[in-house]
């Protein structure tokens, strides 16, 4: 086993600069925590990387235990100096996957790259000559994992920039990819930084601000509040849930009011309460329970009633 066996996904690009190199033989695991990141840290990789070792790709649910004993143990056509990369090895079948494990050592190296942190990772882990865990961004490493994805992009933002996209999409490695792929479409140039101004025309919000979009509305800032609705291109069944609850404490702001140490959000219910009438308090109430249950049913008037809205507001 390596000395560390858990990464975040950065730092395992910087340290694995070609992860197969130096792999003996035996059972190597990677877990990547999505596809996309396993693209980005491992498949190129594998694509770039020259050597003179062969890699034979297999797709975990093609394994079968006559294919193992003749290629993994056997003498074949190829050598002994193959490396076999599987691909999924989770959807092998269960025959498949309890020979493995009765098997235990092989005489080739055996890389096999998982995309999430399976059952049958932790049961490999206890025989493998390896076996390395890359682990999920936490929610406050939205930079260090956009910059990561800047890289495999070939793209350079100012930190502005980074925070518009951080801002406006979710924090999911998908919808960040698709974003930078977008603008390295309209980018081709390297050594180029982009700024928020180059990029703004080009990134969908597809992440809404609670809490800012709180304030604008116990202000009754109701232009700025439904404009960023009506062009937010997500599904807002979340945010409607939320709306639900903050108008509960707009109408009833006495547990804001008890709190020793008010926080920020606790601060601003007591102070938009004020300006609300409980009677317009509980139309608005009505009115985004039935926006959340015409959501929940894939209802397409929900765009029309947040643009009705929005009209109104001007």
């Amino acid at each position: 086993m390596e000395a560390k066996t858990e990464w975040p996904p950065w730092e395992f690009y910087k340290v694995y600069t070609h992860p197969f190199v130096g792999k003996g033989e035996g059972l190597h695991l990677f877990s990547f925590p999505d596809s996309h990141l396993e693209r980005v840290l491992f498949y190129r990789k594998y694509s770039t990387h020259s050597t003179q070792r062969s890699f034979r790709l297999v797709h975990g649910q093609d394994l079968t235990i006559s294919w193992i004993d003749e290629n993994w143990d056997g003498m074949d056509l190829f050598g002994t100096n193959d490396v076999f990369f599987v691909l999924l090895p989770e959807l092998a079948s269960e025959e498949v996957k309890k020979y493995i494990k009765q098997h235990g050592a092989f005489s080739k190296t055996i890389i096999m790259s998982f995309t999430a942190e399976h059952d049958w990772f932790l049961e490999l882990k206890k025989i493998a000559a390896s076996a390395v865990l890359v682990r999920a961004p936490k929610f406050w490493e939205g930079h260090q994992l956009l910059e990561l994805l800047m890289l495999f992009y070939d793209l350079e933002l100012t930190y502005e920039a980074e925070q518009f996209i951080l801002e406006s999409l979710p924090f999911e490695t998908g919808p960040l990819m698709a974003q930078l792929n977008l603008i390295k479409i309209h980018f081709p140039k390297e050594g180029h930084v982009l700024s928020q101004k180059d990029i703004e025309a080009l990134v969908s919000r597809q992440k809404l601000d609670f809490f800012n979009l709180a304030t604008d509305f116990g202000k009754k800032h109701m232009d700025q509040f439904y404009g960023k609705l009506v062009n937010y291109d997500g599904d807002f069944e979340d945010f409607f849930r939320f709306m639900e609850g903050h108008l509960l404490k707009l109408y009833d702001p006495s547990y804001a009011q008890k709190k020793g140490r008010p926080s920020k959000y606790d601060k601003e219910i007591i102070d938009h309460s004020r300006f609300w009438k409980r009677q317009d308090i509980l139309e608005n109430l009505l009115f985004f329970g039935d926006l959340w249950i015409r959501t929940k049913g894939h209802d397409p008037s929900v765009l029309d009633s947040l643009r009705l809205c929005y009209l109104k507001s001007l």
